[in-house]
């Protein structure tokens, strides 16, 4: 029983420490990489959790959110390139748009992921969520290359 809590506690930990990792790293590269880096991370935050779907064991199943985290540091990427492009008059509430709207969507994809584990495994729950991800992330990172080139 205390090998699994230990387990559970690996998972739970995966994210936010390779998060961490990856803010470290990210914050070491120049700035103009960082940008370059920031679509490829999108859509590796969601890829690296695809595997999922076999449902690994616990162990494999940490080293993916893990990296999956560690992706995850675009984050600090996207927010500092929107707050850049955003005018000094509507910054503040174009933060608070996308804060509503990224809340929004959270909650959302918890309350779907619920009602899907509910006739699928957890493990297919996350492997098909990470699917989805790298569709969507696929589309902003198109997006964004359009916007970038149109600049």
């Amino acid at each position: 029983m205390r090998i699994r809590r230990i387990l559970a506690f690996l998972l739970l930990a995966a994210v936010p420490v390779g998060s961490v990792v990856g803010m470290l790293w990210l914050k070491s590269l120049r700035p103009e990489l960082r940008l370059r880096l920031m679509a490829p991370l999108t859509i590796a935050t969601c890829a690296i959790l695809v595997p999922t779907w076999a449902a690994p064991v616990l162990v494999v199943s940490a080293a993916l959110w893990g990296l999956s985290g560690l992706a995850s540091a675009h984050d600090m990427v996207v927010q500092g390139a929107f707050v850049q492009r955003v005018p000094d008059a509507s910054r503040g509430q174009a933060i608070g748009l996308a804060s509503a709207a990224m809340q929004s969507a959270q909650g959302f994809g918890i309350v779907l992921a619920g009602l899907l584990a509910e006739v699928l495994t957890p493990a297919a729950v996350v492997g098909l969520a990470g699917a989805a991800g790298v569709v969507a992330a696929t589309g902003a990172a198109l997006a964004w290359r359009r916007a970038s080139l149109a600049r």
